[in-house]
């Protein structure tokens, strides 16, 4: 899960617009006439207004952040709005079992390790994080399950959360071994103090791992690494005592303890939200959410504008499948309008226009790509055959030489192609949706705004 400053970045507010005839309505989305000075321009829609989304399909199995920062069940079919904005993912399954319950039988123990169950309060606000110790001064304690990963192969990610702590006479070490092919195991060793963290491989590929700092208690921690097609069956350890140093060799007379929350194994380059399980193994769906632009009533296809923000989940490089949409007005067929996305084969941020099926512009951000957790305030504009690309109020990339597209979809499709794929992971907010194209000044006013909001 994404993290950010928690300052109400949802609600896109910013002092500087007290004075202004300026309206928040529901999950915090802008609805007004006026929006900035300089930029009288009347706001059609926006994701989260009175009328909320035509298509809301969410799953009740997926997590995001609140607004205090505590990790949220999702209720099923309203959209994830939390702290960074509207939490958007595809379709993940977390293989892993017992996921807060470290207590269980499934979760071998070993070497005198010693399970506090509910121990203390978790990154969901409850007291479900346990306490995993290590007691013995001869052998390493170890804490472990399998799991069944199908299909065999791909990359796999591991994450869990650790409450920090300023104790640095023992580093912990999560581990996931992979067997039924060409197996590897993967040690991911961590600083509970400042969030170092120390990768070992043993296998023919590497890997890569990520300590988050979520809030003032937790790290979580997350390790993906390429997968053998062999592979079937993956095994999540832990060893709350495991060196004496970051990256050291393991010391057997080591003792000491760690508290643990939420494990989770998936398919993929990259850890997504929690989904929390006892028995059995839990997928969960990816979003569809889609506005009503019947008769062109969000977006028309001769002119407009929408501004946002977007915090991808996933770095340019682990893009894998397909271009990642962040929004689509395609209409049925693809012949004509457009679509804003990070492009597969580098992560850059771009927009692609058609016009009677053919493609008319494609704008690229010259590198303004995915970056795991980084904000980008994404402008796009279009008035007849003038298209532009903006981050942060800088003007990326221009087109003058196509043609107006001839329409736009019946349907807005939000962190989704118009074929209900390819879906964004991360966050998107502050959707501003307007109907004349804006100037570039006004770009820049809206970007000052949202950037103060986030």
């Amino acid at each position: 899960m994404l993290k950010g400053s928690g300052r109400k970045g949802q609600e896109c507010a910013h002092s500087a617009l007290k004075n202004h005839p300026l309206g928040f309505i529901g999950r915090g989305m802008i609805l007004a006439q006026s929006l900035w000075p300089g930029m009288e321009t009347r706001l059609r829609r926006a994701t989260g207004q009175l009328e909320g989304f035509s298509t809301e399909a969410v799953d009740a199995d997926g997590r995001y952040q609140g607004r205090d920062g505590i990790i949220r069940k999702a209720i099923l079919n309203s959209g994830r709005f939390g702290r960074d904005g509207l939490t958007v993912e595809g379709t993940r399954e977390n293989v892993a079992l017992e996921t807060q319950t470290f207590n269980v039988a499934s979760w071998n123990k070993f070497n005198g390790m010693v399970v506090t169950t509910d121990d203390a309060t978790g990154p969901d606000g409850e007291t479900t994080a346990d306490k995993l110790a290590d007691t013995s001064a001869t052998l390493a304690s170890i804490i472990r399950d399998t799991f069944t990963i199908t299909p065999a192969g791909s990359t796999v990610t591991t994450s869990v959360w650790v409450l920090k702590d300023a104790v640095t006479s023992r580093f912990p070490s999560i581990q996931f071994e992979t067997s039924g092919g060409t197996g590897f195991a993967v040690w991911t060793d961590l600083n509970t103090s400042t969030g170092a963290t120390n990768v070992r491989a043993a296998g023919p590929i590497g890997a890569v791992s990520n300590a988050e700092s979520d809030g003032d208690f937790w790290y979580w921690i997350s390790t993906y690494t390429d997968n053998d097609s062999g592979n079937n069956a993956v095994r999540d350890a832990i060893y709350p005592a495991y060196a004496a140093t970051l990256g050291g060799a393991n010391d057997n007379s080591l003792t000491g303890d760690i508290t643990a929350f939420g494990i989770q194994t998936e398919l993929g380059p990259f850890p997504s939200t929690y989904i929390e399980n006892t028995t059995v193994a839990t997928t969960r769906s990816a979003e569809d959410l889609r506005l009503d632009n019947t008769s062109e009533v969000i977006c028309k296809a001769t002119q407009g504008s929408i501004v946002f923000i977007a915090i991808p989940g996933f770095d340019g490089d682990q893009i894998a499948g397909g271009d990642v949409i962040a929004y689509d007005i395609r209409n049925a067929g693809n012949t004509d309008g457009f679509r804003i996305y990070y492009r597969k084969t580098d992560g850059d941020l771009a927009v692609e226009v058609k016009s009677d099926s053919v493609g008319v512009a494609n704008l690229m951000g010259g590198g303004v790509g995915s970056v795991r957790g980084k904000k980008n305030i994404v402008a796009f504009a279009w008035d007849t055959d003038d298209f532009r690309l903006y981050d942060k109020a800088v003007l990326l990339d221009s087109d003058s030489l196509g043609a107006v597209p001839l329409t736009v979809n019946v349907e807005f499709f939000v962190a989704q192609d118009m074929a209900n794929g390819r879906q964004m992971f991360g966050q998107l907010g502050c959707a501003v949706i307007t109907e004349p194209s804006l100037t570039a000044r006004q770009v820049e006013n809206a970007t000052a705004v949202m950037g103060k909001a986030a």
